[in-house]
């Protein structure tokens, strides 16, 4: 579906201009359009991420700034990733583990003023879910900037701390496979 913004960029800018040039590429390429499970205009949920799973594809883009956020919620993305990859892709550090809460909180708070209807998922930045109850902690603390869920990255090792947050009525999405926090950085 083809859906229009108005919004200006500085032109001083190129990273903007080249993150505007790719969603318009992904974003507009496809003239295939569906009947959403949902009006376009409500603010998505975990059930509605459901019901837009069994129903078709969900959209997913990181997004670590104002800007970037809102252009791509007004294009309809479903899930705007707020990644500790922004120690890597923004702030210039050697990997992703050295980004701190700090600096996940600093990087939420302008991605969820953004998003009026995507659904905002912050990453749990590597040594901050140590414990189960630092990882309950550390998300209280991305909930409170109006983040909409965390990831989590790991597999058996971590399902304490989603079962604690789960029982705390945070929405976790575990992330397994290529775990970039504990491996490194080449995929296993």
């Amino acid at each position: 579906c083809r859906r229009s913004w108005n919004y200006s960029f500085p032109s001083h800018n190129r990273w903007i201009l080249r993150q505007q040039l790719i969603l318009y590429i992904i974003l507009f390429s496809s003239d295939d359009c569906k009947e959403l499970p949902y009006e376009n205009d409500m603010k998505l949920t975990t059930t509605h991420l459901h019901k837009q799973n069994s129903f078709g594809k969900i959209t997913v883009l990181t997004a670590y700034d104002f800007p970037t956020a809102r252009v791509a919620d007004e294009c309809g993305i479903d899930i705007l990733l707020v990644g500790d990859s922004v120690g890597t892709n923004v702030l210039g550090y050697e990997d992703i583990s050295q980004v701190t809460m700090e600096d996940m909180l600093h990087h939420v708070r302008p991605v969820a003023r953004a998003a009026k209807r995507a659904f905002v998922l912050a990453d749990l930045p590597f040594h901050s879910f140590e414990t189960a109850r630092q990882g309950l902690e550390n998300a209280a603390k991305l909930m409170r900037e109006n983040a909409d869920g965390v990831k989590i990255e790991g597999g058996k090792d971590v399902v304490d701390i989603i079962r604690l947050l789960a029982h705390n009525n945070i929405p976790v999405c575990a992330h397994i496979g290529y775990t970039p926090q504990t491996k490194g950085k080449k995929p296993q």
